[in-house]
């Protein structure tokens, strides 16, 4: 059942951010690379497969036939709020990494995750576009993309996709819980699994569709914006600083 799988994420998620930022961040830097590998295999594999239907397809999504929820009305907006809501979500995570991490090991290390992060959506969006008329109605179009490679693949991609959801609830709560008390206090414990509880219920009762497309959409042209206001203060330090400094 729905509700079984997602109490045993919010448990995780609230019992690993209640053991604080080391250990919430040697559990997902053990977990996430051959997690992102083992899903973005699959999924090439099917790209692969199915490659010759990406032009015909990518007229038919421009050509409107086809009525599919949006996040943006051009690709631009739709890009502008995936990379928006990546910014806004780890942000703060990455600025505390930042404080206590060596500089240099996390500028690239957030480089490398970058580019990773650019290659391996345009590899699970090209997939999903190449059947796009079979999963544009689909909530989960990447289980779909592997049941049709073979069936006995959903059982792993199902465990990959909840363990996918564990690894970006972490962070998450984290971000919402670290300002609530000192690691390891009573106060922060209780913060962190108070706020996963809200997130069970949350996440029952909202539908998935209705939050991927609004609370992700919004979140992403926020954080576009709070990445522009980044960028003007970095050009502003870097150049007008040292004019002034002269």
């Amino acid at each position: 059942p729905v509700y079984v799988g997602a109490a045993i994420v919010a448990v995780l998620a609230g019992g690993s951010v209640a053991l604080g930022l080391g250990k919430l961040v040697d559990i997902i830097g053990r977990i996430t690379p051959a997690l992102l590998f083992a899903i973005v295999g699959m999924v090439f594999v099917h790209l692969v497969q199915h490659i010759d239907t990406l032009a015909a397809n990518a007229d038919l999504i421009s050509s409107g036939q086809l009525e599919m929820t949006r996040v943006g009305s051009n690709w631009f907006m739709s890009g502008m709020s995936n990379g928006g809501y990546s910014i806004l979500m780890l942000a703060n995570f990455s600025a505390v990494l930042g404080a206590r991490e060596d500089f240099k090991t996390l500028f690239r290390a957030n480089v490398l995750s970058t580019v990773l992060l650019v290659v391996l959506n345009t590899i699970i969006g090209l997939s999903i576009m190449s059947r796009i008329t079979d999963l544009y109605q689909v909530q989960i179009p990447n289980l779909v993309i592997v049941a049709s490679l073979s069936p006995g693949l959903t059982t792993i991609f199902g465990v990959l996709i909840f363990v996918a959801v564990y690894t970006t609830a972490c962070p998450l709560l984290w971000t919402a819980v670290a300002r609530t008390g000192e690691e390891g206090s009573a106060k922060y414990k209780m913060w962190a699994l108070g706020l996963a509880a809200i997130g069970f219920f949350f996440g029952m009762f909202v539908p998935y569709h209705m939050m991927l497309n609004y609370v992700y959409g919004l979140n992403g042209y926020i954080g576009f914006i709070v990445m522009a206001l980044m960028s003007i203060k970095l050009i502003r330090m870097k150049f007008f600083s040292k004019g002034s400094e002269s």
